[in-house]
Formats: C-alpha cells, structure tokens, sequence
C-alpha cells in the first residue's frame, strides 16, 4: 500500500479482489454512519486493471496514473472503474452501471467509466 497526502493506493493480484475490497470499504463506512457516527467519511474510489512496474513499496505506471485520475472523477461515497477492471470483474458476477465517457486529466478524452453497484451475484 502507498500513501500520497490524505489518499492512498493498494494493488490486488485480480480485478475481482479490488472490487471486492472497495465495495468493503464503502460498506464499513455506511455501516458506521448508519450508526450514528459523528464523523462523515466518504471516499471516492477509482481503479484501473493492468501491468505496474513496482519498486521498493512503491508502484508506477500508465495504470496507476489512469486509476488515479478514475478515483479524480469518482463522486464521495462511489467506485469508479475502467472497462477493463469491469470486463474482468464482471466475470465474478459484479455489477456495474455505465457512467458514461470522460476526459481523464493528463490523458484526454473517450475513457468509459462504470460505477460499481453490487457485489457478486449467486450463481447464474
């Protein structure tokens, strides 16, 4: 896991382990503020699926900057995720909505984003 200001990054062996992390992590934070917490945490989450190049604790490359610019766009409270972590995901049954296209910052326009809505579904 990497830290940058008050954000942080985690890399998963597979798109469904993210998924399944980040829909986690949200529901652990409405779970507490269901129950009354004072504290208001929302995060925005975004990720991305691809190869990274690491190096002592720390990860680079075109898919870090994509998932960062995917969390940019992400509004509190949600997951945003690239077409492929969701053509990947999707094989573990998550489902997604289409957030339609946007202009990531640094790397133009026509990149399709889907919200995660559930988790996997039972067999089908």
């Amino acid at each position: 896991m990497e830290r940058a200001g008050d954000s942080f990054m985690a890399a998963f062996s597979t798109a469904r382990q993210a998924v399944a992390c980040a829909l986690e992590i949200q529901g652990t934070l409405t779970a507490h503020r269901d129950q009354g917490a004072e504290a208001q945490i929302q995060v925005r989450i975004g990720m991305d699926t691809g190869e990274i190049i690491a190096e002592e604790n720390r990860y680079f490359g075109s898919t870090v900057f994509r998932a960062a610019r995917i969390a940019d766009r992400a509004p509190a409270g949600r997951i945003l995720v690239s077409e492929a972590t969701k053509v990947l995901a999707s094989q573990a049954r998550f489902e997604f909505e289409d957030f339609g296209e946007h202009e990531l910052k640094g790397l133009g326009p026509g990149h399709r984003l889907f919200e995660v809505t559930t988790g996997p579904q039972g067999p089908g």
